[in-house]
């Protein structure tokens, strides 16, 4: 499943830190599923079940292989971003 990336804005960077470049290598990260992943979810369902049905193939890795690689490298992009430090899992902050 696919997670989704929120980075603070520009303006709330720069309040809490001058330091602190929103999308730059100290940028936080919030790491959480939301409203698009469960539409993302529900597409590729429907899209898995058309292939399928209509005997195509399938627009990805046609092996597991392929796709536990892409996500094996997510989530070991993700281990060093919370050793770091920089990444959070949860949903941003309210702002104002």
């Amino acid at each position: 499943m696919r997670v989704y990336f929120a980075r603070k804005s520009i303006r709330q960077s720069k309040q809490e830190s001058h330091t602190n470049v929103a999308f730059g290598r100290n940028a936080m990260l919030y790491v959480y599923v939301g409203r698009n992943e469960i539409v993302a979810l529900i597409v590729g369902l429907i899209t898995g079940f058309l292939y399928s049905l209509l005997s195509l193939p399938i627009p990805a890795p046609p092996v597991l292989g392929g796709i536990l690689a892409i996500i094996f490298t997510f989530i070991g992009y993700l281990i060093i971003q919370k050793m770091r430090g920089q990444v959070t899992f949860g949903a941003p902050p309210a702002t104002e």
